[in-house]
């Protein structure tokens, strides 16, 4: 499950990632924000939470990322942009969380850390690379600030190939209206 990013939201963030010359970069139509990983699901499954899902109403808005970040630790395994705190999208994730609950699908307690992932480094990065994205960052943090609209979420599956990730969207959750624009 996860936000789907507008199109201009994807030419920001794409615009970045475009200038790092390091790790595999997440192609631009594989860009989002997830808000639950349901692992392996029957039909039967999806079914039954496409069916609570037609149900959820929440009005659209508009999410802010102004971090960029590495996760995994003292050894970085992706570069993303975090969202900033936002309480429609925390309500979103809810949502889906008890949309999953009443289909009968248990997920994986995490703590919800909303995030853009735009590149990934395997198995970590050499003490070069690591040079490398620290002066990236220094770089770009002073100028990331992307803002966008979020009108829908999907349901989407995910196929494993040995260059990348490939993401189908099973079915796509529209959010109503738009909320206006925070100052």
């Amino acid at each position: 499950m996860a936000v789907d990013l507008d199109a201009d939201l994807v030419d920001k963030i794409s615009d970045v990632k475009n200038r790092l010359a390091l790790g595999r970069l997440v192609p631009d139509e594989n860009l989002h924000l997830t808000l639950a990983f349901l692992g392996n699901q029957s039909a039967a499954e999806l079914e039954r939470l496409h069916e609570v899902l037609c149900d959820v109403s929440l009005p659209a808005f508009f999410v802010s990322f102004r971090v960029m970040e590495t996760l995994g630790g003292s050894t970085p395994k992706v570069l993303c942009l975090r969202a900033s705190p936002n309480d429609s999208l925390q309500g979103l994730y809810v949502a889906v969380r008890n949309a999953c609950r009443i289909a009968g699908i248990t997920l994986e307690r995490r703590r919800f850390r909303p995030h853009v992932t735009i590149a990934r480094f395997g198995g970590g990065l050499s003490r070069n690379h690591e040079v490398r994205l620290g002066c990236f960052l220094s770089d770009q943090l002073p100028n990331v600030e992307f803002r966008g609209a979020i009108r829908s979420f999907s349901l989407f599956e995910s196929i494993l190939t040995p260059e990348r990730a490939m993401h189908h969207n099973l079915a796509v959750y529209p959010l109503t209206g738009l909320a206006p624009s925070a100052a």
